[in-house]
């Protein structure tokens, strides 16, 4: 799977800010999932204000491109990396250490926000359901390739990988999130969820991936609200490393911070997150 590296230009600075750095395997879907209003807080800021964006940059990436994004924002020069600003070389932008640039002129889908606001939004309400062992082979590919995409977000992969996702099918512990129409991305899937109920006392989200083009949609929310619905008087619990940007998303979405441990096999420390149930 493609991983990329973009850059925004902001046609009116925002508090001295004029570029904001992110990664994607779907430049096209994130950047009508911007234009519409969704995602990173400064670009909602921009089109609150009705400000208006330009593509600057885009680089392939042949890393874990989170890793590079967080090294790229690190250097707090989007300008280097932006053929829009006059500081870019001849008008194309540097890349980042370990990608490569790619030509904006090859692409013919709009490159400003004004006209991707134009475009189709993809449908934000998905479907969600249990995977069973008997899916079609490409449900359990595109789950390899989240994972994949994903692993350096993910912290601890349950039960040895990918392979522990078809046990967790086995036993009715893989939520899926299936879009209704296809439109963004590879196959019809955004996501998946896989818990642990085997300890009594709570359930435990070991993993909650969402397809890149379908992020910043409340995707992650509803499937975890449908975990609280399905085993309503027991609370559900996660644990994240303390290094993850995931922790931002457990205390969005109401989880309490109840601490932190050390995590049996790793011995890395970890936050351990908490949600009351729905009812006692």
């Amino acid at each position: 799977m493609k991983a990329y590296l973009y850059v925004l230009h902001f046609d009116t600075k925002l508090h001295h800010a004029q570029h904001y750095i992110g990664a994607t395997t779907m430049p096209l879907s994130r950047l009508i999932t911007h234009a519409h209003g969704r995602g990173a807080a400064i670009v909602k800021a921009q089109m609150r204000a009705g400000a208006t964006w330009r593509l600057g940059g885009l680089f392939g990436c042949r890393g874990d491109m989170y890793s590079a994004e967080k090294k790229m924002k690190a250097t707090k020069n989007g300008r280097l990396h932006c053929s829009l600003c006059e500081q870019a070389d001849r008008g194309h932008a540097k890349p980042p250490e370990g990608c490569w640039t790619i030509d904006l002129s090859l692409f013919e889908w709009p490159q400003d926000s004004t006209t991707l606001r134009g475009m189709i939004d993809p449908e934000t309400s998905p479907q969600l359901r249990l995977a069973t062992v008997r899916e079609q082979p490409w449900v359990f590919q595109a789950l390899r390739e989240m994972m994949q995409v994903n692993r350096y977000a993910l912290g601890w992969i349950p039960c040895g990988g990918d392979g522990g996702l078809i046990e967790y099918a086995q036993i009715g512990n893989l939520l899926l999130a299936q879009r209704r129409e296809q439109f963004i991305g590879s196959y019809d899937l955004w996501g998946y969820t896989a818990i642990a109920t085997k300890e009594a006392e709570w359930v435990k989200v070991q993993q909650c991936v969402i397809a890149d083009g379908a992020r910043f949609r409340g995707m992650g929310r509803a499937m975890i609200e449908k975990v609280r619905t399905m085993h309503p008087k027991r609370p559900v619990v996660a644990r994240v490393k303390q290094e993850l940007d995931a922790n931002d998303f457990w205390r969005q979405i109401g989880f309490e911070l109840r601490g932190s441990e050390t995590h049996i096999t790793s011995g890395q420390p970890a936050n351990f997150w908490w949600r009351e149930p729905l009812c006692s």
